[in-house]
């Protein structure tokens, strides 16, 4: 029977994961088992909370501590993710898009229209109208919500949107005036006037 490969470090013997990746220790009772880890931990000091330790060159194999860096860890398992993508074109496709499937029936279905309504009802258990204040002019109003955007009326939240959204300045193609346009559409005229007169004159 062929041994799992290993290695030593002070001392302890750190054999191939299960899964085939990164050298662990066989101490279950260790307060840290990954030989990655170790040696992070013994050079540099305790890793945060959030942060992974990352082997630069993406060898695991190599734990020099000259190799490893803390990394976020949603940083980290997206960037492996990724590389895993552009190693394996198609990886996990298949499999997301059945997913992706299975879930648009189950939501549409008996159970899962009723999961829906009985899941909204639930939002507003023991919700209370609160004090909060006018995103567009400050005035203070009652709502529900307290982590949004409350507007006191229409007008309010027609001006956010209009200074979130209407950045990009433009000159009108038919009079030429300089106007501000919504940076996501492709409009072309200040106003529906000078649109109609310049579709006539096509």
């Amino acid at each position: 029977m062929q041994m799992a490969e290993s290695v030593f470090y002070k001392g302890e013997r750190f054999r191939i994961q299960t899964s085939g990746r990164y050298y662990q220790s066989g101490r279950k009772d260790a307060a840290e088992r990954l030989l990655h880890r170790c040696v992070w931990r013994d050079e540099r000091g305790p890793i945060p909370k959030g942060m992974v330790v990352h082997h630069k060159d993406n060898n695991w194999r190599n734990n020099d501590i000259s190799n490893l860096e803390l990394w976020e860890s949603g940083k980290h398992s997206s960037e492996h993710m990724l590389e895993l993508h552009r190693l394996r074109p198609g990886f996990g496709s298949a499999g997301l898009k059945k997913g992706q499937e299975s879930a648009k029936k189950w939501h549409g279905s008996k159970a899962g229209l009723q999961w829906h309504k009985e899941h909204g009802e639930n939002t507003w258990v023991g919700r209370k109208r609160q004090r909060v204040v006018c995103f567009g002019c400050g005035k203070r109003v009652w709502s529900f919500f307290k982590r949004v955007r409350n507007f006191c009326s229409e007008s309010c939240r027609q001006k956010i949107l209009f200074r979130t959204y209407f950045t990009d300045a433009r000159n009108c193609a038919w009079c030429k005036k300089p106007f501000m346009a919504n940076r996501h559409r492709t409009t072309e005229c200040c106003s529906r006037l000078c649109s109609n007169r310049k579709r006539v004159a096509k």
